[in-house]
């Protein structure tokens, strides 16, 4: 079940400080806008083809929309999370 981040403002300004700071807040790709609403976190069930449910896993995501035309994009929350040089974060 997605979880609205309108209760824990820290927590959305954190990622979206790091959205910009891996350089993925370019312009959406359907309209150009360069505002960005981060919407809430979910996450994506994933599974390999033809498994019917066996061997899926949840992978926790970021969801964030266009504030001019609603475009939605995933980012895994893991990734985001990842501080470089805290903690084994990415480089």
């Amino acid at each position: 079940m997605a979880r609205s981040l309108d209760s824990d403002p820290a927590r959305a300004n954190f990622l979206a400080y790091q959205i910009k700071e891996k350089k993925a807040d370019k312009p959406c790709p359907r309209c150009g806008n360069h505002h960005f609403s981060i919407v809430g976190e979910s996450a994506l069930n994933v599974r390999p083809p033809g498994t019917w449910g066996l061997n899926a896993r949840d992978v926790p995501i970021t969801v964030v929309a266009c504030s001019n035309c609603g475009f939605i994009s995933l980012h895994a929350s893991a990734i985001l999370e990842k501080v470089p040089g805290l903690l084994g974060g990415a480089q």
